[in-house]
């Protein structure tokens, strides 16, 4: 390879190109802040912790429209109050300040996109959106780490704060999106065609300019990259990056969106919805119980004053609505708390089944035939498996399982698939792996796993010990399917095996070319 293909140099048309986008988004930004929006007390409402009853109420406190939305909703029928409660922090106390937290932030927002200067029925859409965008984050992340919960909820909730304000500085060529944009390509790519930046990047502009904590303002700026629930997607993002895959007002559900919501379904929420057009029916649901009534929140002093001791009608029935809400979805994260994993996973070792493995590795396949991407299989077994039960009991082989399915999830990327397919046998399927790399990830497994004492109590030992054999295919076509590619992997395990415990073999789909 020459020292240009090795090093492409950029041409001139490229440097003119990137300067006149550069150029664009800086006259985009001058234009959004001329608008001088204010985010009111909504930041002191995010940077208030969830279990922070005093700071939630201080927040509150700033804002005399949230705190008469979380009073309201403390002496609703569906929080039971008896006697009506008409101070904001025995309101946050009664209804805990993680719901009273919730509760003001979507109303905040709510006023944040009205006082914007779009459409009150605009906003109002995009209010819903953004709603049903953060009870997706919530359900995800109640079944990954409850605790990770709130912060979910409020990632998905602001995450297209920008969208708002690129709105409403070029109404025309929203308006002309309808969800059959040619090539259903996305919304931030057309954003970037037309003002050099997109809305996630304008949200992460305005949030930095409201003094917001750089790991929000990184986060919101980052929400769309969900390819990165394959390799570094934590509990605390995770809720954030699967809202970030939903479509927007008068965007299109691409088909690489489509997989990643089927995987995201496929591993968390299987066990409680039956598909993901079901998961996504329930977040709507409960953004569209939240907007039922949802009145103008602009209004003058004197109106938010008295709206502290006399709130109208329809925003009573609007909180209430909320309110009831919460309650059942606290109830349905208790139940996906509870059966979160059963479907898709491996009851022993907290892997995948077969049944869940098999499903998530077609659906990998497919996006690597869409892409052009090499794929590898890997399947290992233990070696004197039966000679550990036989000898030390049932239980004994338990914990070699368990213990040997730790190793080798902390030997290989937290989004690469792995599952037990039955027995003593376990199986990882790799995209964008080539015949070099496979090697290098079975051997740092070998190198990590192998030889590692097992206790079983009482002075009871025995080692890991273990053999591969990967498969990999560097063009996956149509044709390609993942349980050729597992039973070509178990072939070239059985040939480790015959060499002996603890063999490696690495081969190439098809034509099972040893490399090792």
């Amino acid at each position: 390879m020459s020292q240009t293909e090795e090093q492409p140099v950029e041409s001139p048309g490229h440097r003119a190109r990137v300067a006149d986008m550069r150029n664009l988004a800086q006259a985009t930004l001058k234009q959004i802040g001329r608008l001088d929006i204010r985010p009111g007390s909504l930041m002191a409402v995010l940077d208030a912790p969830p279990d922070d009853p005093d700071k939630v109420t201080k927040a509150l406190l700033q804002s005399s429209v949230l705190s008469a939305r979380v009073l309201s909703v403390t002496n609703s029928a569906a929080i039971g109050v008896v006697g009506e409660i008409n101070d904001i922090r025995r309101a946050v106390i009664h209804m805990g300040a993680a719901r009273a937290r919730s509760i003001a932030m979507a109303f905040g927002l709510h006023m944040l996109a009205e006082e914007s200067g779009l459409d009150r029925d605009l906003a109002h859409q995009l209010w819903v959106n953004s709603l049903e965008k953060a009870h997706l984050a919530r359900l995800v992340a109640q079944a990954i780490d409850p605790q990770q919960v709130d912060r979910a909820y409020t990632l998905g909730l602001i995450q297209d704060v920008g969208l708002s304000a690129l709105w409403v500085i070029a109404p025309d060529f929203y308006s002309k999106l309808d969800g059959d944009t040619p090539a259903r390509v996305p919304l931030s790519l057309l954003e970037q065609e037309r003002f050099g930046i997109d809305h996630a990047a304008v949200g992460a502009h305005l949030l930095k300019s409201w003094d917001a904590s750089p790991i929000l303002c990184e986060e919101v700026l980052n929400h769309h990259l969900y390819t990165r629930i394959r390799s570094d997607a934590t509990p605390t993002n995770m809720g954030n990056l699967i809202a970030g895959i939903l479509p927007h007002v008068g965007e299109a559900m691409t088909p690489d969106r489509s997989e990643w919501v089927a995987a995201v379904h496929c591993l968390f929420l299987s066990s409680a919805y039956d598909s993901p057009e079901a998961m996504i029916r329930a977040a709507s649901r409960a953004a569209h119980e939240v907007h039922g009534g949802a009145p103008s929140i602009r209004m003058d002093p004197a109106t938010r004053l008295k709206l502290l001791s006399e709130v109208h009608t329809d925003t009573a029935y609007m909180v209430r609505q909320l309110c009831e809400m919460e309650n059942l979805l606290s109830q349905k994260f208790q139940q996906v708390n509870e059966l979160q994993f059963e479907a898709v996973t491996d009851p022993l070792t907290q892997v995948l089944n077969r049944r869940g493995f098999d499903r998530l590795s077609e659906r990998r396949m497919q996006t690597a035939i869409d892409r052009g991407l090499p794929v590898c299989a890997v399947v290992l077994d233990l070696d004197g498996f039966k000679r550990v039960n036989d000898t030390f009991g049932h239980d004994a082989g338990d914990k070699m399982l368990t213990e040997f399915a730790e190793q080798v999830r902390k030997n290989i990327a937290s989004g690469d698939l792995f599952g037990r397919l039955g027995g003593d046998e376990f199986a990882i399927f790799l995209v964008n792996v080539n015949n070099e790399d496979a090697q290098r990830i079975v051997q740092r497994i070998a190198r990590a796993c192998h030889g590692k004492p097992v206790d079983f109590g009482n002075g009871r030992q025995a080692q890991l010990c273990f053999s591969v054999g990967a498969v990999t295919c560097p063009k996956p076509d149509a044709q390609t399917r993942v349980a050729d590619l597992l039973t070509a992997a178990d072939d070239a395990m059985y040939a480790s095996k015959r060499s002996g415990p603890g063999g490696v073999t690495v081969s190439e789909y098809p034509g099972h070319k040893k490399a090792s």
